[in-house]
């Protein structure tokens, strides 16, 4: 079984896993990036140049020192179609050498979404508790809940003392955020002052 290697293709940010002794024109194509091959691997064309920045591969073939000026086999360059790799590695890919041109989106589409949150700010009054009314904090905001047609809420003792503690010391107005009819035992409640 042959050893699998990673290659990261840069600029494009594509990485792939790859056997042993694959070269880079097949590792791009299975990348999904296609790469200007005219002559379709065969290494005549010298088209497909991509530049080695780190990792191991084949030596320099003959067909990529016809192809390739000595200068460029120093920088790096080699053919995709004739390097093959040997470790994991990184490689640059030259504008030139890419099938399309590599485009940035800089504009979106402007698509309507209906918004249906789970979770909404909704402002409510209750008259401050007294001897006349013992009702409870949490039956007073499910009152003003349900003259509003909003569903009632449900919340733990612990959810609740805040917000008695806040209530107590105001006017009265309060916010609360009512989902449809959730459950907000465990501490989760949206009612707040």
């Amino acid at each position: 079984m042959a050893q699998i290697y990673r290659i990261d293709l840069e600029p494009i940010g594509r990485r792939i896993e790859v056997a042993g002794g694959t070269n880079l024109l097949e590792a791009a194509q299975q990348a999904g990036i296609d790469l200007v091959a005219a002559c379709g691997g065969i290494g005549i064309c010298g088209t497909c140049r991509i530049r080695l920045v780190t990792g191991q591969f084949s030596p320099v073939s003959l067909v990529e020192e016809e192809q390739l000026r000595p200068e460029e086999l120093a920088a790096g360059y080699r053919l995709a179609c004739q390097a093959e790799v040997h470790s994991d590695a990184r490689v640059e890919i030259p504008p030139e050498s890419l099938a399309t041109t590599q485009r940035v989106q800089v504009e979106g589409q402007d698509v309507e979404i209906d918004l249906d949150p789970s979770v909404f700010p909704f402002d409510i009054e209750l008259d401050p508790p007294g001897l006349n009314d013992l009702r409870s904090d949490l039956t007073r905001v499910n009152q003003a809940l349900g003259e509003a047609d909003y569903p009632p809420v449900r919340a733990d003792l612990a959810v609740l003392e805040p917000f008695h503690s806040s209530y107590a010391n105001t006017t009265g107005k309060h916010d609360c955020h009512p989902p449809g009819g959730s459950d907000y035992s465990s501490g989760r409640s949206t009612a707040g002052g």
